[in-house]
């Protein structure tokens, strides 16, 4: 469905993203992901809550990564429900790891700081508050929440999006 609403409007200059999740299909999600980051047009994301597990993969293919204070990314490994013998447990503990893969890469794309500080935070289950994830270059920009909060985002996000239209002409 995004890929075709994405087709249907091939001219659009700008993408806006609003994200409040909980998460869901690792799968669907990085495919999400991967839609997002081919199209040409500047997307900016918006976390208006949470953007927890697969839906923070998502917000990183934003050119910006909006975030007021009062929200939060959550990452973490993907996970299964699984049955089987020892085997069979053991097998599906290296497919999550092939699985974590594109998400470890859609994070590493925007992350100030190494694979393995990154890996050790996705074996915690990390929360990040919007400061935390600007450290850290999962954000772009902590929105402030004050009365002029959305004049403020606006007129930084424009500017931000001028610069990137004239580079792409």
């Amino acid at each position: 469905d995004l890929d075709r609403i994405l087709k249907d409007n091939k001219n659009a200059s700008i993408i806006d993203i609003y994200i409040n999740s909980p998460g869901g299909d690792v799968f669907e999600g990085v495919a999400i992901y991967n839609i997002l980051k081919r199209n040409r047009a500047y997307k900016r994301v918006w976390v208006d809550g949470f953007a927890c597990s697969i839906a923070s993969v998502i917000a990183m293919a934003g050119n910006s990564i909006n975030m007021p204070k009062s929200s939060m990314l959550m990452i973490h490994n993907p996970w299964t429900y699984t049955v089987g013998n020892a085997n069979e447990l053991r097998a599906m503990a290296d497919q999550l790891d092939k699985i974590a893969e594109p998400m470890v890469e859609a994070y590493m794309s925007k992350f100030n700081g190494t694979r393995e500080e990154l890996k050790n935070m996705l074996d915690a289950e990390t929360y990040l508050t919007a400061e935390e994830a600007f450290s850290f270059g999962l954000c772009t920009n902590v929105v402030e929440d004050t009365e002029q909060t959305q004049t403020n985002a606006e007129e930084g996000i424009d500017s931000t999006v001028n610069m990137y239209s004239s580079k792409h002409s």
